[in-house]
């Protein structure tokens, strides 16, 4: 599933910002995307689950970490199926953000009015590509961390985990240390709770004591 949203940040932000196509990505072409990434998703655990004839993902208590266990003589399908989904997201980022940055830079030389739009721009392209670099460590720690942990240290491996959790959270940590929006959404949002207490608290203290 983070593999497929990544996608559609990235061809998101190229269709907006390179191709200036704000009406391709409304709330009903968004909706209708997430059921096909929905879909896939659940498509995709099906066949690792039951379809492929190897390996299924196994929750284990005890090593409190994620890995593919090489079987020998048995050719890990659900390892395919995960590099494969990897690679296309990194290859589709990589190539949107390119077009969007170098779209921005000429913009930024062509017309001197579009600074601040471009600026605006800049910022929302670094807060996507933050968010593609925590996801593209992720998953090639995931691939090559069996190559370079020795096999008598599996705790290395809690690493992996670590990172996951790190890139779900990545997307709140960027947009609300990058985010102008965001953080004065999150400001207003906190001075009005305040204002409103205050208010509420200053009403019953001025009211009148009533007398038996």
């Amino acid at each position: 599933m983070e593999c497929l949203v990544q996608i559609v940040m990235a061809v998101n932000r190229f269709a907006v910002i390179t191709l200036n196509k704000h009406y391709i990505f409304t709330f009903n072409t968004t909706m209708i995307i997430f059921f096909f990434l929905v879909s896939t998703t659940v498509f995709s655990v099906v066949c690792t689950q039951y379809f492929f004839p190897c390996c299924k993902f196994i929750l284990d208590q005890d090593a409190l970490t994620m890995l593919f266990i090489n079987i020998e003589g048995l050719y890990s399908y659900s390892n395919l199926m995960l590099v494969s989904y990897d690679i296309v997201c990194t290859t589709t980022s990589t190539i949107c953000y390119a077009a969007v940055f170098f779209s921005i830079r000429n913009s930024q030389k062509s017309v001197a009015s579009n600074i601040n739009r471009s600026s605006q721009d800049s910022k929302f392209l670094l807060q996507f590509v933050l968010i593609s670099i925590f996801y593209v460590l992720a998953w090639v720690l995931f691939e090559t961390l069996p190559f370079i942990v020795p096999a008598d240290q599996p705790q290395w491996y809690a690493v992996i985990p670590f990172l996951v959790t790190l890139n779900c959270s990545s997307n709140v940590i960027i947009y609300l240390a990058l985010n102008r929006e965001i953080q004065k959404s999150v400001r207003t949002s906190w001075l009005a709770s305040k204002i409103s207490a205050a208010t509420v608290s200053s009403q019953v203290q001025s009211r009148p004591a009533t007398t038996n």
